[in-house]
């Protein structure tokens, strides 16, 4: 993934959601159907995963990923 990414000087938003696509990775089985609240501190990373997408390709292909989990997931 991180291969993708746009060059910038902080690639935090990128690994903002990268975390919590991880953790839906790792704990998903445990954490379906049950409600679930993301604790995320990037303001940036919050608005892509609210709205769905992000102007930047790089961020918008996470932004993705992680819809794809919570629909693979049923959370």
């Amino acid at each position: 993934i991180e291969k993708k990414w746009f060059p910038r000087s902080t690639q935090i938003t990128q690994v903002e959601l990268l975390a919590v696509v991880t953790a839906f990775d790792t704990f998903g089985a445990e954490l379906s159907g049950k409600r679930v609240v993301a604790l995320i501190d990037s303001d940036a990373a919050l608005g892509a995963i609210v709205k769905g997408y992000s102007r930047k390709d790089d961020i918008s292909d996470v932004v993705s990923i992680c819809g794809k989990r919570l629909l693979d997931r049923t959370l």
